[in-house]
């Protein structure tokens, strides 16, 4: 959890850029047109981590 905080907090300027991206419909393979909160709430550990590896990998925060 800290690590996806970490990432979102310095892709994004403020903190209502990083809530609004985690919650829109996401296009990438991860998300497969599903939210970021999505996954990671249905994933457990493994949605968790997909995301944290999205991010920390340049994932496109806008698709």
């Amino acid at each position: 959890m800290i690590g996806i905080y970490r990432a979102l907090r310095t892709i994004f300027p403020n903190r209502q850029q990083a809530n609004a991206w985690i919650r829109r419909a996401n296009a990438a393979a991860p998300f497969k047109g599903d939210t970021a909160v999505a996954l990671m709430c249905s994933g457990g550990v493994a949605g968790l981590s997909t995301v944290r590896q999205y991010l920390e990998a340049g994932g496109t925060v806008d698709a």
